[in-house]
Parts: structure tokens; sequence; C-alpha cells
């Protein structure tokens, strides 16, 4: 049997460790050849496609030493706790937003997909990337899903690969933000990835003892948010520490956006503006910080590498018994299998928000947060 792969939307921590997964099963089974696609599924686009061979048993015709081709021993350990997507990868938008372009691309990756003979692509990805991969499922390419998403706004699944990590880098960050703002008496207000959902926010700001977590889910009042600080926070300390899901925002007020150095217009700005508020609300000392990027690059965690090898060696399973169009997800602790998602029927656009009475947010409460209004 052979292969593909590919990793497509944000990186994220942990996707290597699926690579590894996917490569050590085949080298156990011995019968299978791992095809690893660069640029996400944009690689088999390409004309040649952009591909490199991960794991290749001795005897199918690609050479190599020995009768073998692929990652030698080092990388291969090396993927275990190396941070991003060796495979690199695109987020470059939905082609089938266009009636044009998307026939293009889908005679396109269809050449590639044929050209290098697999028998199935497994797609590693978040929902956009999986919308895009349900697409091409009706030119007949066969495909296994896994999600990964430092958001874990992946519908099906409670857990996605790389948003442990991701929660254990903001959390290192908030934390040191903070001994900064007692040190000099100020409120630190930080922004973290969340459009939609305010997970990492939720999750990290209770780790690192955060005063306010401000979520997409539940829109904040100034005054109330105001009132908070004054009272309950700063009159027992001389400082506080407020977390802002990048997609939050303050009643009926739209979402934040800043225009990056390159251009383009991206969500963000959200702790620019709380901490101008609480400045001049408190007439308090404030400083805005936004983690940006730094919250997608790092090792994973155990977490992360644990849920890889379970999801990836599921997802083999499942390629060796021929039940393409499924997606390996996790659901109360357990690694379950679902149908591939219908492009059609999700939009596009299928985020697992939480629910604003969610357990986790309540539990803040009771412990003194102020998480918005319900």
């Amino acid at each position: 049997m052979k292969l593909g792969v590919c990793t497509g939307g944000g990186d994220c921590a942990g996707l290597n460790a699926v690579l590894r997964s996917l490569v050590l099963c085949a080298r156990t089974r011995g019968d299978t050849t791992i095809i690893g696609i660069m640029e996400g599924i944009n690689g088999l686009a390409a004309n040649p496609p952009r591909h490199q061979i991960l794991f290749s048993p001795a005897g199918d015709g690609l050479g190599g030493h020995n009768g073998l081709k692929g990652l030698d021993e080092f990388v291969l350990d090396t993927l275990l706790t190396l941070g991003g997507t060796y495979l690199t990868t695109s987020n470059a938008g939905n082609p089938f937003r266009d009636a044009r372009e998307g026939a293009a691309y889908r005679a396109d990756v269809l050449r590639g997909y044929k050209s290098l003979g697999l028998d199935g692509l497994i797609v590693i990805g978040g929902d956009g990337t999986h919308c895009i991969a349900a697409e091409l499922r009706e030119s007949g390419i066969q495909v296994i899903g896994i999600p990964k998403t430092i958001d874990n706004d992946y519908v099906d699944s409670e857990l996605a690969v790389g948003f442990t990590s991701a929660v254990d880098v903001a959390t290192e960050a908030l934390m040191r933000v903070n001994s900064s703002g007692a040190s000099h008496g100020r409120v630190m207000v930080v922004e973290v990835m969340g459009r939609n959902a305010g997970y990492i926010a939720l999750h990290s700001g209770i780790a690192s003892g955060a005063d306010v977590i401000l979520l997409p889910e539940r829109p904040f009042s100034r005054e109330n948010l105001a009132e908070h600080l004054k009272t309950k926070v700063l009159s027992r300390k001389n400082h506080a520490l407020v977390v802002c899901a990048e997609g939050a925002r303050a009643g009926s007020e739209g979402l934040k956006y800043r225009v990056s150095a390159s251009g383009t217009r991206q969500l963000g700005g959200i702790a620019e503006v709380v901490a101008t508020f609480l400045h001049g609300a408190l007439k308090y000392d404030t400083r805005s910080s936004v983690l940006g990027h730094i919250q997608r690059g790092s090792q994973p965690d155990p977490v992360d590498r644990i849920l890889a090898a379970r999801f990836a060696t599921r997802a083999m399973r499942l390629a060796h018994e021929k039940k393409f169009g499924s997606m390996v997800v996790l659901r109360k602790g357990e690694v379950e299998v679902t149908a591939y998602p219908d492009a059609r029927s999700r939009g596009g656009s299928a985020a697992r928000c939480l629910d604003p009475n969610d357990p986790t947010i309540i539990a803040a409460q009771d412990m003194g947060v102020y998480c918005g209004e319900a």
C-alpha cells in the first residue's frame, strides 16, 4: 500500500509526532510506503507533485540504500519533539470558493495523486483543511482525517493535536508577564489566539492565575470589567492579569483587526484596546502584549505526543482496513471514528465553541475571575 500524508492550515506542535508515528507503523508492518506531501494539499496540485518519501519497504521499486528509502533514524527520532511541520504547510484559503478555480485545483490535485500512485491520503488539519479535502473526495481521492488546531475548535473532537502544547506555552508566558506586573504594580493585558473559540484563553488563564479572562463566546461589559478590577482585584493587590482571546469583544462592538507587516488585514488588537480603556478607567499603569505565533512554535508536550500516536496508529489501521472517508476523533477520552466531514453541510466553518456556561468557565467565576457576560 502507498499512502500520502500532508499537514494543512496553520502549524502547531505535535504535527511531526504524527508523522513519526505513521512512519513507525509503516515500518512495523513492512508493507506500506509513506509519501509526505509538501505544503499541504497544494503539494499534490504542483506539477510534478512536491513530495518526499518518508518510508519505503524494500522491493517497491523506489530504490535507496539496501532497497530502503526515507527518513534516517536521527531525523525520525527528532520528529517526536520537533515543533512545526517537517512537511511544511499552507493556509492560503479554500480554492473551492470560486467555481472555476476549484475545478482547476481539483484536476491538478487528482493528477498529482494518480502520478504518485497513492492508495489513500491522510490529511492532518483543522476544519478548513478538511473541508477542502472533502471536496476532493468526490474526485475519487481516498481520504482519512486527523484533527489538529491550537484553538481546539474542531467540531467533532474534544481534543485536537496542538492544543495542549499551545496552552502550555501561553501559560508560561502569562506567568512571566504577571510577575513583571507584580514588580511594577501594573495591569497587564495579554492577547492569545482564538477567533471564535476561547479555549486557549480560558485554560491558560486559569493555569496562570489570571484575574480576568475575556472570551469570544461571552462579550464583556467595559463597565463591569473596570468595576471588577477596581473592587475585587486592585483593592487586594497592586497588579492584575487580564487574558484576552483575539476574538473577544465588548458588548455589541465588532472584532478588532490590525494590518500586518505584509499589508494583510488580520484579526487582533483587542489587548491594546482593553489596556487603553483600563488605563483611563482605573488611572493605573497598564501594558499590553500579544503572544501571536509564539503559541504555535514549541516542542509538543507529552499530551500532544501521546495524542499524535493514538490518532496516527488508528488512522493507519483504517487505511489498511480500506475504511477511507473516515475521521479519527477523541470523545470522552477515547479515540473514535466518524464519517469524514461533508464540505457542503459544514459550509467551510464549523468551529466548536465554548458553551457560555461551560463548567470550566463556572469554575473560573467561582474563584473570582471575571469572564464576561453570559
